[in-house]
């Protein structure tokens, strides 16, 4: 019924709190969970695999390869609902059970819930697009319990194999990874997907913690403007 991929990348520091945030919730049955792990150092995948209800461990071959590991989620879930969730992610009590109910109300959707930094303010309620391909995420959350938007963000979401294989693979030519969010949400929204902001889906997110750690704020920006052109 429902696939959860975590994506991981040397997460010793934040991998116990996505997984406990997750294996704490009342999960749709019957589920499983998928680790996908892009190449890891610090032994964090063989840790969570041996102390949580994983499923299935995936070793990636390229290091931190953001958008290889995205399409690994989709592409070996086993259930045709599919939540992607990235590490320094905590999905808050009810929020994968709302996901879940929304995307079987509307199957041929992409539906992410709403993000909250971990000073508790929100940090993505959707996103607006500006031209040229340039996505900004909002802050007011609008009073529907959902409502469209016209980016989803990868940071994570539900949509089903079927629109994965209507839509086609994230495109690794945007890796190791930023904007490859808005591109999916453009084919997407071209051939008759709608995107969803589930209000009452709340996740805390601690902000491309790994990105960060890999590349820096001067790499994020370098890879954004890349990937942006």
């Amino acid at each position: 019924m429902l696939t959860i991929s975590v994506l991981n990348f040397n997460g010793n520091e934040v991998l116990d709190s996505c997984l406990d945030s997750i294996v704490s919730q009342d999960l749709p049955k019957p589920n499983e969970i998928q680790l996908i792990d892009n190449k890891s150092t610090d032994g964090s995948a063989l840790k969570a695999f041996r102390k949580y209800p994983i499923k299935y461990l995936i070793e990636e071959s390229n290091e931190h390869q953001f958008i290889t590991g995205l399409n690994s989620s989709f592409r070996y879930a086993q259930y045709e609902h599919a939540l992607f969730i990235t590490q320094d992610v905590q999905m808050q009590p009810g929020s994968i059970q709302s996901l879940f109910n929304l995307s079987l109300k509307y199957p041929d959707a992409i539906i992410q819930p709403v993000f909250y930094g971990t000073d508790g303010k929100v940090q993505n309620a959707g996103m607006r697009l500006y031209w040229p391909f340039y996505g900004i995420a909002q802050r007011e959350i609008y009073n529907e319990t959902f409502y469209e938007t016209k980016i989803v963000t990868t940071t994570a979401f539900i949509m089903t194999k079927s629109v994965f294989k209507k839509v086609g693979e994230f495109d690794t030519n945007l890796a190791p990874g930023h904007y490859e969010d808005v591109d999916y949400s453009l084919r997407a929204n071209s051939m008759g997907i709608r995107l969803f902001v589930d209000r009452d889906s709340k996740a805390i997110h601690q902000g491309a913690e790994s990105f960060n750690r890999v590349y820096g704020r001067k790499g994020i920006s370098k890879h954004g403007h890349k990937n942006r052109i």
